[in-house]
This record gives structure tokens, C-alpha cells and sequence, in this order.
């Protein structure tokens, strides 16, 4: 368990699903986040999902996001794509409550992470892909140091656009 000031990271468990899985069926948490077609989940869909990403493995770890006054689950976060050679790994944030946008609980979340894999994994960079269109985590992450590194262009469509993926990294 990794504890901020806002928020603690723990391990997913079978439970959390079904909230995790409303989250992900969220279309203005879906437009945001997702890279394919973004399609409603079937709940049982979710549940081998998170059966396969929750059990941790030396490429990739997940979280979920709770408030630590209120133990309230408010989304998930990942690690992944991890390198131990080259010493990158790659990280991915949902709030997917969206009473709790805006409010420091994403930059508290990407803190911890950050810490977590300088300090403890001993990795070199931190790399994410995030829309073109998700102006708030874009912002959250220039502002926490994060530098763009290069464009997808007209990556993804969207609501009856092309959206670009914009690659951001930082260095420990």
C-alpha cells in the first residue's frame, strides 16, 4: 500500500469490480481515457480484466485509487510496460469518480507513482500516452514535470474528429 496525502494505492480486489467496472462504462471517463473504440464492458468482461491485471507480475503492477479519510474508491492506476534494462516504465491514471476531478487527488496519485518507481524500482523515466483532448491530465502532468515527447498524429476518432496521442516522460 503506497499512501499519499489524498489518497492510498492498494491492491485490487474482487470487489472493487463492479464500482471499477462503472467507471470504465462512464462515457465521459471513456472518451478520455481509452485509445480503441470506446464500447461499454460487460461486467463479466471486467472481472477477467482484473483478474488478469490485478495479479501483478514483474512487467506490470495495478492499483486502485482511494480517499484516505473516506477509504472511498475513486480509480485505478497502472504500472506497466516495465523495462528493467533500460530502466522505463510506463504509467496509466483513471479518476474515474468525477466528483473527485480537479481537486489534487490525480496529482497526489501520480506523485505517489513517480516516487514508487524512482525510488523503489529504480527506474531511469516514467512514460505515458494521453489524448490530445484530455487538457486536465495533460496539464496535471506538465505541471508536475512531465515534457511532451512526440505526437501520434490523428491517432484515435472521436466523437467525429481525429485526436492526436501525445507522448510525455520524465527523468528521475
Amino acid at each position: 500500500m503506497l499512501k499519499g496525502t489524498k489518497v492510498v494505492l492498494r491492491e485490487i480486489k474482487e470487489e472493487d469490480i463492479p464500482l471499477l467496472h462503472k467507471y470504465n462504462n462512464n462515457w465521459s471517463i471513456m472518451k478520455k481515457m481509452y485509445f480503441d473504440v470506446p464500447f461499454p464492458k460487460l461486467i463479466y468482461e471486467d472481472f477477467d480484466r482484473y483478474k488478469k491485471i490485478s495479479s501483478n507480475t514483474p512487467d506490470k503492477y495495478s492499483f486502485v485509487i482511494e480517499t484516505i479519510h473516506e477509504s472511498q474508491l475513486i480509480g485505478e492506476c497502472r504500472i506497466i510496460d516495465i523495462n528493467w534494462l533500460s530502466r522505463i516504465a510506463r504509467i496509466g491514471i483513471c479518476i474515474g469518480n468525477k466528483s473527485f476531478h480537479g481537486k489534487g487527488y490525480g496529482t497526489d496519485t501520480l506523485n505517489l507513482l513517480c516516487t514508487f518507481i524512482f525510488d523503489n524500482m529504480n527506474m531511469n523515466k516514467i512514460s505515458l500516452k494521453v489524448l490530445s483532448s484530455n487538457s486536465n491530465a495533460i496539464n496535471c502532468y506538465l505541471k508536475y514535470g512531465f515534457i511532451e515527447e512526440g505526437y501520434l498524429k490523428n491517432e484515435v476518432f472521436r466523437d467525429g474528429e481525429y485526436l492526436d496521442i501525445i507522448i510525455m516522460s520524465i527523468f528521475k
